[in-house]
């Protein structure tokens, strides 16, 4: 049996609604990157000759759901979230009423390793339907029971998590504010001519790092230190606009200034941690300032 980790606290850089026609216009550069960079490719533009594909989507607490049809039927709702590499279905229901066949088994732990109850089943071969796009074959991952309550979470329905297919396949554009995807293929993609820039990416196991320099809030009795150097997640999924993990860099403290609160909800239960703001965060040329973290 293979062991599937899914591990629930990430490090995120995402930048808010301020200067979203900029990161629209960053990500679908940044991720056209990652979808020339891996040979899986599920996805594609329904319309061969077409050059783009607009999605809706729908903002609830930070996150972006999309509608999708699965074998022709729905439509379904995802949480469309970058830092996962294989799609899953979290609403167990949906298995038998596709007809899902149940294929390798796999065990599910949480962060840290902490073994769960959960299983996890691949399926192969699901036809996935956005407005205009298309995956033929796709695998996703159905989990055996509903232990993250996304749709209580996000307080709308969701049927599971659609991951880095997307990003892996066509070059996408995030336009927050008009609440839509721009999906173009990747082959007769043309970048702007001026208005945006470039951030490397690093691509490990699926997922996208990008490096930033993060500026924190210096500790009483203590002077500004010089802003740190952090390789972080670029995650659609991440509800916050950073998140830091304290132990994962001994230099890293809390704000004075913070609160406790319930981060989000995890496969061992809810996520607990503290809100508080950095003083800085520095994404190539672009500076954000007391970002919430």
């Amino acid at each position: 049996m293979t062991i599937l980790v899914l591990t629930v606290a990430r490090l995120v850089a995402r930048r808010g609604a301020a200067g979203a026609r900029a990161l629209a216009l960053l990500a679908g550069v940044l991720l056209s990157l990652a979808a020339r960079a891996q040979a899986d490719q599920p996805f594609a533009l329904a319309q061969p000759a077409a050059r783009r594909a607009v999605v809706k989507f729908n903002m609830q607490r930070n996150l972006i759901i999309v509608a999708a049809r699965l074998n022709g039927q729905g439509p379904y709702h995802f949480i469309l979230d970058t830092g996962v590499n294989t799609s899953l279905l979290t609403n167990p229901a949906l298995a038998d009423s596709l007809h899902l066949l149940r294929g390798e088994e796999l065990r599910v732990v949480g962060a840290g390793g902490e073994d769960t109850p959960l299983r996890a089943y691949r399926t192969e071969g699901v036809r996935v339907e956005l407005p205009g796009v298309v995956a033929p074959r796709m695998s996703w991952l159905l989990l055996s029971e509903d232990a993250l309550n996304l749709s209580g979470y996000a307080g709308t329905r969701i049927d599971g998590i659609l991951g880095a297919e997307l990003f892996r396949s066509l070059v996408v554009a995030i336009w927050p504010m008009r609440g839509q995807l721009v999906c173009h293929a990747p082959a007769r993609y043309r970048a702007p001519r001026r208005g945006w820039v470039s951030l490397p990416l690093l691509l490990d196991q699926g997922k996208a790092y990008l490096n930033a320099g993060i500026g924190q809030v210096p500790r009483a009795s203590e002077e500004a230190a010089a802003p740190l150097p952090l390789r972080l997640v670029l995650d659609t999924g991440a509800g916050h606009a950073l998140s830091l993990e304290t132990t994962a860099d001994p230099r890293l403290h809390l704000p004075p200034a913070h609160l406790r609160a319930d981060l989000g909800r995890g496969l061992s239960g809810t996520i607990r941690g503290h809100l508080g703001r950095v003083a800085t965060v520095q994404l190539g040329r672009y500076q954000l300032r007391q970002v919430l973290t």
